[in-house]
């Protein structure tokens, strides 16, 4: 009996996100990649790759909670590591980092 009502607490006590709440990180993702493509100076682009990755890192635990499609979940990890802050991947051509960006949010417009 104790046993089951540890296991229920631990379900319980797991840090999900609401549907409101996941589809305004959706819009803040895509609004913060929007601003990425204009010309700004590097501390913003730093910025640019926390908030991105926190977020993308924060929809991806919910959906794995959530038991949400395998192939999202491989995605949105992909689209955090694109983004870490950590170990940072340095694409030389602004243009396509522009590319990537514009994809990237409307992808997350598109999960909306």
């Amino acid at each position: 009996m104790g046993s089951r009502r540890i296991l229920k607490m631990k379900k319980t006590n797991r840090f999900i996100l609401t549907k409101k709440n996941i589809k305004s990180l959706f819009i803040v993702n895509s609004i913060v990649l929007f601003v990425a493509c204009l010309p700004l100076s590097y501390g913003f682009y730093s910025f640019i790759r926390i908030a991105v990755c926190l977020i993308t890192i924060l929809i991806t635990y919910n959906y794995v909670i959530k038991n949400k499609s395998f192939d999202q979940i491989i995605i949105l990890g992909f689209i955090a590591i694109l983004f870490n802050p950590i170990f940072p991947v340095f694409l030389n051509n602004k243009w396509l980092w522009v590319l990537i960006d514009l994809g990237l949010a409307f992808y997350f417009l598109k999960l909306y």
